[in-house]
């Protein structure tokens, strides 16, 4: 009677185990799947917060027509009063870091395209605008010295 009754333990024992695992394996993957689709939510999160950005600094420079003057003097490399410097340089200091944060979002949700794209815009306007490349020189020891050496070696990459 006892045999029998450690026998029936032992199958229910392993029954119970492999109930366990199916358990954990459908647990996985719903967890995974969950992943996937903050991922998904994430990424539409990081388009949205640089539009928004984006949106924001337009509306920003529209509102405040010294800032508008003092970031279309500064991106030409115009000459400027010291004043009209000091806000160029803060709008292209918030301007270049908004678009490295941009590059930080899609480069960790594996997005490389859109990563890419962030760094080839800072590239361009650097490249067209003397005012702009002079502030992205100013700004790549800051960039480097935070740790977004990925984005200033793929700016190096493209600029050459």
């Amino acid at each position: 009677m006892t045999k029998n009754l450690d026998k029936w333990f032992s199958i229910i024992a392993n029954f119970s185990v492999v109930a366990g695992i199916i358990f954990l394996a459908v647990e996985v993957s719903q967890n995974q799947s969950s992943l996937e689709e903050s991922n998904i939510i994430n990424s539409l999160d990081s388009s949205e917060a640089a539009l928004e950005y984006n949106n924001n600094f337009r509306e920003f420079l529209i509102e405040n027509p010294d800032a508008l003057k003092a970031w279309r003097m500064g991106s030409n490399g115009d000459d400027m009063p010291i004043d009209d410097r000091l806000i160029f340089n803060y709008l292209c200091a918030n301007w270049v870091w908004n678009w490295v944060m941009a590059h930080e979002r899609y480069d960790a949700l594996g997005r490389e395209t859109q990563a890419l794209a962030m760094v080839g815009n800072v590239v361009r306007r650097a490249r067209n605008q003397p005012g702009i490349g002079e502030c992205w020189e100013g700004m790549r020891s800051v960039v480097l010295d935070t740790g977004y050496v990925k984005f200033v070696k793929i700016a190096d990459e493209i600029d050459t």
